[in-house]
């Protein structure tokens, strides 16, 4: 074998986040991103993360991961994803790695494995259909040239909200730079709108509300957040919408996150305005796309990106196996 298979170490971040930039150059990602997404992990997750190393270089060739989601955890589905280096591809790394998390997930009780592939990705797609996966749900991945948006063409509901005495604002506002004491109570209240309204997001997987911890280290403490960049809807002292933009490890664009009204404020164009205002700030901050992905069963935002303008990008597919049916072969 001219490559061996070992645990992840902490020495192993770089050489991993350089693979996953060269398998997948559209969706870059950096060391501190996955140490992040990493201590982000509860203790009730399960998860394992396995290397394959080049025995004559040393090198780090391909990364692997296998457990539990962890913004959308379902105690009956692990995921894995496995990046093989284009040069190492089809010598038998991934196969040999997922075999390995195979076991590992059969011992698990977990019922079912979930991985997900671009539909660009066409020698991805041949290999979780080799061993054995079918389709489950694709999230489609759209993004808007902001740079000449024409405003003019679409229909601003802001005159009405406001005339409802509803206004835009973003939490880097509303917190003025006050330190963290002062500025809790803001937080808390973005935090309880954003709570709310993920919840009820279409998702194959049952939602789960996020806590303070993981709100803050998402929002604010992340590489990538933007304080200015969590655009918010507030009636009186009430915030009742929220869209939140993110910086993107792209240069000139911007990631959109979360976008959700509270329920008491639907069908009366928050979250159009809420788009609205993002695009006005991503070209303040001379981004020249905004890209975000949605599953297919959330029509009304997959409705409102299209009225926007957002064009389609290759979607993700995934793909799905359960424990029957490795029993039946």
């Amino acid at each position: 074998m001219k490559h061996i298979i070992r645990d992840f170490q902490e020495g192993d971040y770089e050489a991993c986040a350089a693979i996953s930039n060269l398998v997948d150059p559209d969706h870059p990602t950096s060391v501190p991103e996955m140490r992040q997404r990493d201590r982000l992990r509860k203790s009730f997750h399960f998860y394992g993360r396995l290397v394959a190393v080049d025995r004559n270089s040393d090198e780090v060739v391909a990364d692997a991961t296998l457990g539990h989601g962890i913004f959308q955890y379902n105690k009956d589905v692990l995921f894995t994803r496995i990046l093989v280096l284009p040069s190492h591809q089809r010598q038998g790394i991934g196969t040999g790695l997922y075999q390995r998390f195979e076991r590992i997930w059969l011992e698990s009780g977990v019922p079912r494995l979930r991985t997900e592939v671009s539909e660009n990705q066409g020698p991805g797609l041949e290999f979780v259909k080799r061993l054995g996966f079918q389709e489950h749900h694709r999230v489609f991945e759209s993004k808007l040239d902001v740079t000449n948006f024409d405003f003019a063409s679409v229909q601003d509901p802001m005159l009405r909200l406001k005339s409802e005495e509803i206004v835009l604002t973003t939490l880097e506002d509303e917190i003025k730079n006050d330190p963290f004491v002062k500025a809790y109570p803001a937080v808390k209240r973005a935090y309880e709108i954003c709570n709310h309204c993920a919840i009820d997001i279409p998702t194959p997987d049952p939602p789960n509300p996020l806590s303070l911890e993981t709100f803050l280290a998402l929002t604010i403490e992340s590489p990538l957040a933007l304080v200015s960049g969590l655009q918010l809807a507030k009636h009186e002292d009430r915030y009742v919408g929220v869209s939140i933009l993110a910086q993107s490890p792209k240069e000139n664009e911007l990631l959109q996150r979360l976008t959700g009204v509270h329920r008491e404020y639907r069908k009366r164009g928050i979250a159009f305005a809420l788009k609205l205002q993002g695009i006005r700030f991503a070209q303040a901050q001379g981004a020249r796309f905004i890209r975000t992905n949605n599953d297919t069963i959330n029509t009304g935002m997959l409705a409102i990106n299209r009225a926007l303008g957002f064009v389609a990008e290759p979607s993700w597919i995934n793909f799905e196996k359960s424990r029957d049916s490795i029993s039946s072969r």
